[in-house]
């Protein structure tokens, strides 16, 4: 490649001859400076060129990485959602039902012995239980008193897997969505263990605060997250 120094050199020799020889010296001189300030402008700017493309793909590379990195957590936010507000759903209607003050029983004691036995092979009750009660004077009394604590056992299981996959799971979840359904899961929560405690140290006239304040604001607080998780699917 030529060089500024080989001009210079070319451009001595041609000094050195004196009159004419100068004047060509000159304009080659230029001509050739000319073409060397190009080749030098060129290979400065290919080599601008190509230090711009290659910032330029680690740009599109970082930029798709986290666009890519938002899709997946945007993706999994939408599976967790739906199944974190199902399993919470089903804890609280759960709970509903054994906070409610109205209970609904079977009349055992107005059945047919081929009525009795075909509802206890449906019955959640332990085999003990069922012949305990088949023995019984009052039977109703005996299936309400021992049904609770089957039924309080699954509404606790309930509870307790709703808390499990919200903890596993929670971290997909917008944050204020999540602190919404901690609220809700501990309410629930709460209300169940004030349930069982009632119905152990019974006759207990006192309120209880967990129990009272469920029956009063539970299902208006379930509402309320509805309104927040749909809003947020349909985003």
């Amino acid at each position: 490649m030529l060089t500024l120094e080989m001009l210079f050199r070319y451009l001595g020799q041609l000094v050195v001859y004196g009159g004419g020889a100068v004047a060509i010296a000159y304009g080659l001189f230029k001509v050739l400076a000319v073409k060397w300030i190009d080749a030098r402008f060129s290979e400065r700017l290919e080599a601008f060129r190509h230090e711009q493309a290659k910032d330029l793909e680690q740009f599109r590379f970082r930029i798709n990485s986290l666009f890519d990195r938002a899709t997946k957590l945007n993706e999994k936010e939408y599976d967790v959602l739906p199944e974190a507000w199902g399993r919470l759903n089903e804890a609280y209607w759960k709970a509903s039902v054994i906070v409610s003050p109205f209970q609904s029983y079977p009349d055992l004691e107005r059945m047919t012995d081929a009525h009795l036995a075909e509802f206890l092979s449906a019955c959640p009750l332990q085999d003990w239980e069922k012949q305990e009660l088949i023995s019984a004077r009052e039977r109703n009394k005996y299936y309400q008193e021992h049904i609770f604590w089957h039924s309080i056992a699954d509404a606790k299981a309930a509870s307790r897997e709703s808390h499990v996959y919200l903890s596993k799971n929670g971290i997909f979840l917008k944050r204020d969505i999540k602190e919404r359904f901690s609220v809700m899961d501990e309410f629930i929560w709460h209300a169940l263990v004030a349930r069982e405690t009632l119905e152990r140290v019974k006759p207990h006239k006192e309120p209880n605060t967990a129990v009272d304040r469920f029956r009063k604001e539970g299902e208006a607080m379930l509402k309320e997250l509805e309104v927040v998780v749909q809003a947020r699917m349909h985003e």
